[in-house]
């Protein structure tokens, strides 16, 4: 029988701590490796510190199995779910065939390590797209995001949702949250990233 996995909340805090473990450790492999980070974890990473726990780090990651298998001895010692990091969501990425594809901004870059998040405007398409199959969550993330970029309009926020997802007009579903989140912006709260200073290692 298979032991049950822990649960996990994790903090802008827990973010940050369990990616300078993993850097860490990836800096003891000579191969390249990427993580192209989205959703929340993104969002409050780099766009609003102040944004509720997630559950998981949602990304690209090259090569996956080596990201995976660190990530997993990252949780052990943390006693986090085995998949914190893990690349579940990247099917939800932009297609590239509209006049915009995937969007990244670089947040470290040392060694064979190198991280980079969604840009704002991928976020802000990614969360409306995701408003049509579930709301509460992203009305949170779209109240900041949209905030951020200043859009106070629908129009502006559906043109710019069409260059990433071209065709696919958003739902009533979307609307609604879209709507509720134009009327109630929040501004984000924005501290510095840092990835450069080495855990203390539990040991």
């Amino acid at each position: 029988m298979t032991a049950p996995q822990p649960s996990a909340r994790l903090t802008r805090d827990d973010l940050e701590v369990g990616l300078r473990d993993l850097i860490r450790r990836l800096q003891e492999h000579d191969e390249p490796v990427a993580l192209h980070i989205i959703g929340g974890a993104a969002i409050a990473l780099w766009h609003n510190a102040a944004r509720g726990a997630t559950q998981d780090i949602d990304a690209v990651l090259t090569p996956a199995d080596v990201i995976l298998a660190t990530a997993r001895t990252v949780a052990a010692q943390h006693l986090w779910p085995e998949d914190w990091i893990n690349d579940q969501a990247k099917m939800f990425l932009p297609s590239g065939i509209g006049v915009r594809g995937e969007e990244w901004e670089l947040v470290y870059s040392r060694g064979s390590v190198t991280i980079q998040v969604a840009s704002l405007d991928m976020l802000i398409a990614m969360k409306l797209n995701a408003a049509q199959r579930r709301a509460r969550r992203e009305y949170e993330d779209l109240r900041t995001l949209l905030a951020e970029r200043e859009i106070t309009t629908a129009s502006e926020a559906e043109a710019l949702f069409e260059d990433f997802y071209p065709g696919d007009g958003l739902n009533d579903t979307a609307y609604r949250i879209l709507g509720l989140a134009l009327e109630n912006p929040q501004q984000p709260v924005v501290t510095p990233l840092d990835l450069d200073t080495p855990p203390n290692p539990l040991q």
